[in-house]
């Protein structure tokens, strides 16, 4: 059977009731599996339509498209300090093992080349080995964690364009 093309494109409006079912379903299945059970701890469950429309404004929102069924999405902040924060990165179950991620990871590289941008970082559960595992698996490594949710998040760093001697062991971030 033929691999069913995937395309990566900016959001769009129209997009915005996909983007939220994506997060329910993905940041439902982190929030279960880290534990997580307090209404509101996991602020991607509480976005409403509304919100992701304004981030359309504010964000770079990528979607992964298959066969016309935005699949996949991921979102991208640059940061006051130059670096580009990643984020609000899911993809729907039925296209989970599919490399929905891995599309959408590679855009999200082309992007940072193209617009000259050296660092993009991330959070995520550090109990969540899969995460990690995927994110080592793209470039990241883990520079720090904390707790200020109540479980403990890994802040995951990409470097691009050998930059990584400037943030040598005992460098700053």
């Amino acid at each position: 059977m033929a691999k069913k093309p995937v395309m990566v494109r900016p959001a769009t409006k129209e997009d915005v009731p996909a983007i939220r079912q994506i997060m329910q379903e993905a940041f439902s299945f982190y929030a279960m599996k880290v534990g997580i059970s307090s209404p509101g701890s996991v602020q991607a469950l509480e976005e409403t339509c509304a919100d992701i429309e304004k981030q359309l404004e504010e964000k770079i929102i990528l979607v992964a498209e298959v066969e016309g069924v935005v699949a996949g999405s991921v979102r991208l902040e640059v940061m006051a300090d130059g670096s580009v924060y990643f984020s609000r990165f899911g993809v729907l179950n039925v296209f989970k093992g599919k490399k929905i991620g891995d599309r959408l990871m590679a855009a999200v590289d082309d992007y940072m080349e193209d617009n000259g941008f050296d660092r993009l970082i991330l959070h995520t559960a550090a109990c969540l080995l899969s995460l990690i595992r995927f994110y080592y698996s793209k470039g990241f490594v883990i520079v720090s964690s904390d707790a200020p949710r109540g479980y403990t998040r890994a802040l995951l760093c990409k470097h691009y364009e050998n930059t990584q001697s400037q943030y040598a062991v005992g460098g700053s971030w």
